[in-house]
């Protein structure tokens, strides 16, 4: 009687099997459901099942059932289940995290020649989950999966060989998967092509790349390619693609792009003048810890080219301040700017300006060593310039800044900058 009753349920496996090959996922899953509770046995059915509810073919994401099914089937050697296990135990579906565990499933599936399992091996020792980070060994498992035309295994294959500096074999992998179409492969190589690491220099590869990654949506290429049409290097400058291409990356959140692109509304580059659009953007919660943005900033209010913005030298000072807090050293370089000359704080501090040209040819601002050798010539037997510089912050925290007040102001101020008056500027 039991072994009619479990051939029953085996041949309602053999038509749940059939079901599932059909996509007839809802239906299987009732067969499925009965069979399990009432066969033991039945682990291809528990595999099945699982498989249907972590990847929510059903309708429905159920990572509880999930695992609970997988983990059934991983123990009684299903690779693929094995596999599904440890994507559990790595990202805490249906059960917590556990790196140890999600390795030890991922190694069985692995060694069984399971391609994302060995791709996930490579992964943990990369990141160091589960195991300590190791870039040799990560790389032995990226180069196994890589193997088995493994895009992302491709592409960390690169990353690894990035790392240990050997970059004619990182050029390869990169290669490899950017021609499969992966967008951060494309960026990578036609960097590589920019700038000859690795690889021969090729201006005309390293433009077809950046267009393929952005074709396939990666927003650093448009901003790559943004540049390149600025410059008018390795093609003619076209201000207008420049911008688009700006646009498009800073839509996408690329802070870098929001820059350009708030410089080219400055300077009218493909675009008619907008100091609205440049102050919007200068001043948006996305660049309010960018240093190049916010020095910048000082620069338009040290020399605005806008009727409608007032020079202020103490906001100018105040932008330069937070600048040079987040290690800009053109930032820093301005500050020795303004405690030599007086410009925007209490009065002229020579030591002051002294140790802040310093900074900046610390933080290898190119400029600043030539202002450091011109301000020292013109200091002797005026002031002590040895020791530390450790009257910056002293000297920071006295003077009265107003940053915080123009973050509040910022709209309101914005707002005053009517377009009609923008194109006047212009």
């Amino acid at each position: 009687m039991a072994e009619y009753t479990i051939n029953k349920y085996r041949t309602l496996f053999v038509r749940a099997k059939e079901l599932y090959l059909e996509e007839k996922y809802e239906e299987a899953v009732t067969l499925l459901e009965l069979i399990v509770k009432n066969d033991e046995t039945g682990y291809e059915a528990m595999f099945i099942l699982g498989k249907i509810y972590y990847y929510g073919l059903n309708g429905s994401v159920n990572y509880d059932a999930a695992f609970k099914h997988l983990l059934v089937a991983a123990m009684n050697k299903n690779i693929e289940a094995a596999y599904l296990v440890g994507l559990c135990c790595y990202y805490g579906r249906g059960t917590e995290v556990d790196p140890t565990q999600a390795i030890s499933w991922f190694e069985i599936a692995a060694k069984n020649s399971h391609t994302k399992a060995q791709y996930y091996m490579g992964l943990s020792y990369f990141e160091g989950k589960g195991a300590f980070k190791n870039i040799n060994l990560a790389l032995k498992w990226f180069l196994i999966a890589a193997k088995s035309k493994d895009v992302e295994s491709m592409v960390k294959a690169g990353d690894c060989y990035e790392m240990l500096s050997k970059h004619h074999h990182a050029a390869t992998m990169y290669l490899a998967a950017a021609i499969e179409n992966d967008a951060y492969a494309c960026e990578k190589i036609a960097d590589y092509y920019l700038n000859g690491l690795g690889i021969n220099k090729n201006t005309e590869n390293a433009l077809y790349f950046y267009k393929k990654g952005y074709e396939n949506k990666n927003y650093n290429c448009a901003y790559k390619l943004g540049l390149i049409y600025v410059a008018g290097e390795i093609i003619n400058t076209n201000y207008s693609r420049a911008f688009e291409y700006f646009e498009e990356a800073s839509n996408s959140g690329n802070k870098d792009a929001m820059y350009e692109l708030a410089k080219m509304y400055y300077r009218g580059l493909g675009c008619k003048v907008s100091y609205k659009m440049t102050l919007s953007l200068l001043k948006s919660q996305a660049l309010e810890n960018f240093p190049k943005a916010l020095s910048l900033l000082g620069d338009i209010y040290q020399h605005p080219e806008s009727s409608f913005i007032e020079e202020d030298p103490v906001t100018a000072k105040n932008y330069w301040v937070k600048a040079s807090e987040l290690g800009d050293g053109y930032a820093m370089c301005k500050l020795g700017f303004c405690y030599e000359t007086g410009y925007g704080v209490l009065k002229p501090n020579l030591r002051m300006a002294y140790d802040w040209y310093r900074l900046a040819s610390q933080n290898d601002y190119p400029e600043a060593k030539a202002e450091l050798k011109r301000f020292s010539r013109n200091l002797v037997g005026k002031i002590k310039l040895t020791g530390t510089p450790k009257t910056i912050e002293r000297h920071i925290n006295s003077e009265t800044l107003v940053v915080s007040k123009n973050k509040e102001n910022a709209t309101e101020e914005a707002k005053t900058l009517e377009p009609e008056k923008d194109a006047e500027a212009e």
